[in-house]
């Protein structure tokens, strides 16, 4: 159920992408409560907490009396709450890029920031472009991005990575990055033996870690180059595309 409301003055956001699309568009003073994954901007930090994705507090959430909630696809249990409340919500996707842009304009359209939606979203995909461009020029490298690892004694066993997924990818691409993990699968578990055999020019992961955890990789003529990015910007698909961007950038431009 997606509701017709053209905005609303009292917010509850469900998820850090939705959190950062309210803040981009100027509607972060509306939101009453947000997700316990929700960090940014800071000053939501001391707002109500309702729960994560898996354990969402519905008693908050009525008690709070929202009106509207703002949520990802996939918590039917938290629609159908809200629908018994008959409390109005609407539901986004962010499994791509232009999921992404339809969720800013989406969320644009509820709290009566359709302009500014328009040009944040024409913002994002210019400055893609620009990145595009510029890194065309530069060589291609190959890269394995890393969303979780499984260590043991103290070595990498194995990895859950991205494949061919709709959101990292293109971002792969506007740098001039190839993805070695080719996998229908968006993000497969990937066993120390397939890990042996990928040697990507980079390793990024996407939570903190150890480099010396995959010293193992290393062999005559190849030795693993591995990063780890702790802010958790490039985990939330939403407004700040850039910056996730922008990290990436960094890591396989310093060699």
């Amino acid at each position: 159920m997606l509701c017709s409301t053209a905005f609303a003055l009292r917010i509850v956001s469900t998820a850090p992408g939705l959190t950062e699309t309210l803040f981009a568009l100027g509607a972060i003073d509306d939101v009453i409560a947000v997700s316990s994954y929700c960090k940014y901007p800071e000053q939501v930090n001391d707002l109500p907490k309702v729960g994560g994705f898996y354990d969402i507090n519905h008693e908050i959430i009525l008690r709070l009396s929202p009106d509207i909630v703002f949520l990802m696809d996939g918590n039917a249990e938290l629609g159908r709450f809200l629908d018994k409340h008959k409390i109005k919500y609407s539901i986004y996707m962010s499994h791509s890029l232009e999921d992404v842009y339809a969720m800013i304009e989406g969320v644009g359209e509820k709290v009566g920031k359709q302009s500014k939606a328009d040009e944040l979203v024409d913002d994002i995909k210019e400055r893609m472009a620009e990145t595009k461009k510029v890194s065309s020029k530069k060589n291609k490298q190959s890269v394995l991005l890393v969303i979780e690892e499984e260590v043991h004694n103290k070595k990498v066993e194995a990895v859950y990575a991205v494949g061919r997924d709709k959101y990292y990818v293109p971002i792969l691409e506007a740098l001039n990055l190839n993805n070695v993990l080719d996998t229908a699968i968006p993000y497969p578990r990937i066993t120390k033996e397939t890990l042996y055999g990928l040697k990507p020019d980079k390793i990024i992961v996407m939570v903190s870690g150890k480099p010396e955890h995959y010293d193992w990789l290393a062999r005559e003529g190849y030795a693993p180059d591995v990063s780890f990015i702790e802010d958790d910007v490039v985990k939330h698909p939403g407004p700040r595309i850039i910056d996730t961007l922008e990290i990436f950038n960094e890591i396989v431009s310093h060699n």
